[in-house]
């Protein structure tokens, strides 16, 4: 709704006379007093900002419902396997690590919600693309396949390329993670026998490694993670020149190349 509001928009501010160009508003425009073209173009911007309007409203809503919704996921597993952890015997605890345990129910949890989050956006996003790329189609088809199928093409070869390497960071963060914790534990909760074996330049030795390693593995893993963004932008841009090309070719008017690159931008 909100990007076909703009088709619209933009025929009102190209448009010198609007009735020629739109005949079919001509019943509404004498329902209105026959208005001048500035005041129909007046009006328009105003109708469009009352749609905005209503459109933030609504995905403001949604984004409160789909927060409300993760956050009570985060709090529900965390619980259970807080209650699962007790309830186990205590030769399953001997046999643990509780710092392990204790990244589990804090930490790991949260990675989850994370990516239940960014599943939940995926999906919403998916359902717009879909709706979005049914309107370039309609609007532009040959541009539009071009923009999508070489939009899809780096999608997946970037996809492809990071993902082993996400996938054996992820594993490296939880065992340095798993590590720091631990190390806090020995420290802080152990602090007595620390201060008496004078222990505390080895605590805090080794404290540093899993430290550094788990800063060092979080910042290759957001780099890599901000990349795909900008590779889709480059090659966005590069689809909308295409679409300008293609459209030349087909030996269109300035007036609609113009109209058609607002709305594929």
């Amino acid at each position: 709704l909100g990007i076909g509001l703009v088709i619209p928009a933009l025929a009102l501010m190209t448009k010198s006379d609007v009735v020629d160009a739109f005949p079919m508003l001509v019943p509404w425009l004498r329902l209105m007093g026959n208005p001048t073209n500035h005041q129909i173009v007046m009006a328009g911007m105003v109708l469009l900002v009352g749609a905005y309007a209503v459109k933030t409203s609504f995905l403001g809503y949604l984004v409160w419902k789909q927060m409300r919704f993760v956050y009570g996921v985060q709090q529900s597993l965390s619980e259970r396997l807080f209650a699962g952890y007790l309830a186990l015997p205590y030769v399953f605890h001997l046999q643990r690590n509780s710092a392990q345990l204790v990244r589990n129910i804090s930490s790991e949890v949260s990675v989850f919600q994370n990516g239940f989050l960014s599943s939940m956006l995926l999906l919403t996003e998916v359902l717009v693309i879909c709706g979005v790329s049914m309107l370039l189609l309609l609007i532009e088809p040959v541009g539009a396949l071009l923009v999508v199928i070489s939009l899809g093409i780096v999608a997946y070869l970037v996809s492809a390329a990071i993902k082993k390497r996400i996938l054996t960071w992820g594993q490296q963060r939880q065992e340095y993670e798993g590590g720091r914790f631990q190390r806090l534990l020995e420290g802080l909760g152990g602090v007595k026998d620390v201060k008496l074996l004078g222990c505390e330049a080895e605590i805090l030795r080794q404290f540093k490694y899993h430290n550094d390693g788990l800063s060092r593995v979080g910042c290759r893993q957001s780099t890599l993670l901000a990349l795909p963004r900008l590779v889709l932008e480059l090659f966005a841009v590069v689809g909308i020149a295409v679409v300008v090309v293609v459209m030349l070719a087909q030996e269109k008017t300035p007036e609609s190349v113009l109209l058609t690159l607002a709305i594929f931008v």
